[in-house]
């Protein structure tokens, strides 16, 4: 599929690059509001059963209009993981205003291992660097690299400029250079 008949190129680049388990295959997107990387997530993990978490119920409700496939749970990230009896393969945070919500994520991205399934990852998307700086202080484990040579521009509106990758365990991300 063609860059340009994707929504989010860069993302499903970013995505490409992350080696995850066999199973469960499954994503929890936190955060989602109406769902807008359902289309990069259908690309890279065709199959894979998504929940999304969102305070916004109208957010939610279209979502699961656009993306029937979707799980949505009206909830506070910060319950985590105890609103969940299961591990995810793949957690995706893209773009959480760190700044304004700080407490908030920094109560969420500390406990993002205990629902991470062995062998999956954590991928947080920022705008800008002081919120890469930030988010390394509440970071639970390393942070895994990402081969800038295999992304997608970066677009006009800077979706997905910063990739974090966290790893549960020491599982390496795919081999640099092999796009």
């Amino acid at each position: 599929m063609p860059d340009r008949d994707l929504p989010t190129p860069r993302l499903v680049s970013i995505l490409a690059q992350i080696s995850l388990p066999a199973a469960p295959r499954t994503v929890l997107n936190i955060g989602c509001g109406v769902f807008p990387a359902s289309r990069a997530l259908d690309a890279v993990l065709p199959g894979w059963t998504c929940t999304g978490i969102d305070l916004d119920f109208y957010a939610l409700r279209r979502a699961r209009q656009a993306a029937p496939g979707l799980h949505p749970v009206c909830a506070d990230a910060t319950y985590l993981p105890g609103l969940f009896h299961t591990r995810f393969a793949l957690i995706l945070i893209r773009h959480p205003d760190v700044f304004q919500h700080r407490k908030t994520w920094s109560r969420v991205i500390p406990i993002l291992p205990n629902i991470i399934a062995p062998g999956g990852a954590a991928l947080i998307t920022l705008y800008t660097p002081e919120e890469v700086s930030l988010v390394y202080t509440m970071a639970p484990n390393t942070i895994q690299p990402v081969d800038e040579q295999c992304l997608a521009r970066v677009t006009l509106t800077g979706h997905d400029r910063y990739p974090l990758i966290y790893r549960r365990d020491g599982v390496a991300a795919k081999t640099p250079g092999s796009c």
